[in-house]
Parts: structure tokens; C-alpha cells; sequence
């Protein structure tokens, strides 16, 4: 288990112990969104972002560096993604770590009317890393498609970083329809045209429905004194299945 943070069959409040009373606040608030579920394979609830000075690459998630996030959605490599992510911001970084919020219902609408032979390609399953999330022996790569409709609603996976690395861990070469398809969605993604900013401070809260907006994270730069470090704390809401990481 991650240091600090709280197994799904642990109880949180033993962590609100030593915690500011809005990380009590944010768990109630984020209960009435939905129930809060697993974010490792460890069963950690509580998931701390903050750099652990850690190289990001295999098996290390980009959320415990310092690394830009490109726009993407949380474990959209995974067996059950969250329907909805909240964030609590302990402290904000010394310089960086700015949130952008991006759209995909309108990237998606607007590869349907630009490019949509490549948008057909991102409803076609494809490799994504699994980041070492999964049993002893299992697979190291999931293969899903980036989009799918349910129940007349547009529903997003988005991380195009994992899809690459995901082809680079089977050793497989990515077919060239789904390398231009990412390039094309990244396009997008990145025009601001779809994105706005939306910087989180000390003591705030951002929920995100992780269905169909990417979030984006710059670089950042921490503080000398550690105890102020960028620090925000994550829970993962979903109501399908079990609480547990795979559902």
C-alpha cells in the first residue's frame, strides 16, 4: 500500500485524524456524487498527488512527478475508469501545476466533421499501458477502444501517451489509421478553442464528470521547504460494480 493513503477495506477516518477537516469535507461531498472507489490495485482510496521524485515510466504514474499531464481521463487503461474524479488541493505548487478542462464531446464532434475515417479508428479497440495496475502475471496491456456510445450517450478513455506506450510494451507497432487518428485528436485537444482554464488553490475542490472531460496538468516546481510541496488529494467516484480497482 502506498504510504498515507487508505486501503477500500481500511477505514478513512483514521486518516482524518491527522488530516485538515476538509479532506472530511471533501469525502462527504464527494459521497453525495457518487461512491467513492478504488484507485490502485492495492485498494488505495485515498490517492495522493504530489512528486515523490520518482522518473516517470513503467509501473511509476505520471501523478507522483513533476511531469506535464497531457490531456487525458483518469485509468483509462483500466477494467472500470471512475465516472467522476474529485481533487482537494492541500497546497498548490510554487510555480506550475496549472489545471486545464478539455471537452471531448466537442473534439469528438469535430473529428466527426473534419476527419471521420480517423475517428472511426478511435472506436476500434487499441493498446493502452496498464502502468503495472493488475495482478502478479496479468496482462501488461488493456485493449480497448477510445470511444463507445451507451445508453445515447458519448462515453471517452483518452490518454495517448499509454496508448503509445502501450504498443511499445507488446512490441507490436501501432497500425498507421490509429497513429493518425491521436494526432489528429491531440490537434484538438490542445486548441483552446476546447479548454479553459482552472486553477486550483489551497483548500479548494474540483469535480470533473471523467466520462467525457480530459483534464491536463503543466510541469511544476515545488517549494525547497517540503511540507509545502504541491500536494492534492484524489478519490475516484463510481456506482457500477464493486468498490474495488477492476469493479
Amino acid at each position: 500500500m502506498v504510504s498515507g493513503s487508505s486501503s477500500w477495506t481500511d477505514s478513512p477516518w483514521t486518516r482524518w485524524s491527522t488530516k485538515p477537516p476538509p479532506l472530511a469535507v471533501s469525502w462527504a461531498l464527494g459521497s453525495l456524487i457518487g461512491r467513492q472507489v478504488a484507485q490502485k490495485w492495492d485498494g488505495t482510496m485515498l490517492y495522493d498527488v504530489t512528486d515523490k521524485g520518482l522518473e516517470y515510466g513503467y509501473g511509476v504514474r505520471a501523478s507522483y512527478t513533476s511531469v506535464e499531464l497531457v490531456f487525458h481521463t483518469d485509468n483509462a487503461f483500466g477494467m472500470a475508469p471512475p465516472s467522476y474524479v474529485a481533487l482537494l488541493c492541500i497546497h498548490p505548487a510554487t510555480e506550475g501545476g496549472i489545471s486545464r478542462f478539455c471537452s471531448l464531446v466537442a473534439v469528438h464532434d469535430r473529428l466527426l466533421e473534419t476527419e471521420p475515417r480517423l475517428l472511426e479508428r478511435l472506436y476500434q479497440p487499441m493498446l493502452w499501458d496498464r502502468q503495472a495496475e493488475h495482478a502478479e502475471g496479468a496482462p501488461k496491456v488493456s485493449e480497448v477502444p477510445m470511444f463507445r456510445h451507451q445508453d445515447g450517450r458519448l462515453l471517452a478513455r483518452v490518454n495517448p501517451s499509454l496508448v503509445r506506450q502501450g504498443y511499445a510494451l507488446a512490441g507490436r507497432e501501432m497500425d498507421e489509421a490509429l497513429q493518425a487518428a491521436l494526432e489528429a485528436f491531440q490537434r484538438l485537444s490542445e486548441n483552446p478553442e476546447f479548454w479553459f482554464d482552472l486553477p486550483i488553490e489551497r483548500g479548494q475542490l474540483q469535480y470533473l464528470d471523467n466520462r467525457d472531460i480530459a483534464h491536463y496538468r503543466s510541469s511544476f516546481r515545488d517549494p525547497a521547504d517540503a511540507r509545502h510541496k504541491r500536494h492534492l488529494v484524489r478519490t475516484w467516484h463510481r456506482d457500477q460494480g464493486r468498490p474495488s480497482y477492476d469493479g
